[in-house]
């Protein structure tokens, strides 16, 4: 006979292989049963709401997100993802609550930093926005082409000393070279 653990997991692995298949609704019940099973898998409410979010369902998503913070509530991952969903649902308030947490939990998350930077901008905040996407985009240079073709923060770096400067100058690992 199987234990509550070694059944969950299998239900893990088939949701895992239904997210592989691009079966989303079979993943996220198979994921549930999981939860249902081991409550301390409530981690996998992140992936769950990250298959929402994928589906642009941003009201499921955050949903799931949320619950991932009701277990626990210094999910920083968990609380960025709160935070996108309200953005994209333009609950401008929830999405600033919810990226403030995220980066009271930690201080560094790129998501928060990133998203919290769209957030300010929409505001019109464009200092804010500025001192957040560089935060990101020192943590992800990669997101810099992205974020130049954002309509609310391409103009950032036009306006940023900062931001007109990065990627010019040189990363910490070339100045050995």
């Amino acid at each position: 006979m199987k234990t509550f653990q070694e059944r969950a997991n299998q239900f893990i692995q088939q949701g895992n292989t239904a997210r592989a298949q691009g079966q989303t609704e079979a993943a996220i019940r198979a994921y549930q049963e999981a939860i249902e099973l081991v409550p301390a898998y409530a981690s996998l409410h992140l992936v769950i709401g990250d298959l929402r979010f994928e589906e642009k369902n941003y009201a499921g998503a955050a949903d799931a997100y949320e619950q991932a913070v009701a277990f626990d509530p210094e999910h920083d991952q968990a609380w960025a993802g709160v935070g996108q969903c309200r953005l994209m649902l333009d609950d401008l308030g929830g999405a600033a609550e919810a990226f403030e947490a995220a980066l009271a939990a930690q201080g560094d998350n790129i998501e928060a930093n990133y998203y919290g930077a769209i957030l300010a901008a929409k505001a019109g905040d464009t200092r804010t926005a500025a001192d957040r996407l560089l935060l990101a985009l020192t943590r992800r240079p990669a997101w810099e082409e992205r974020a130049r073709e954002e309509p609310l923060l391409g103009p950032l770096f036009e306006s940023s000393r900062k931001l007109a400067n990065i990627g010019k100058e040189k990363r910490w690992w070339e100045f050995w070279k």
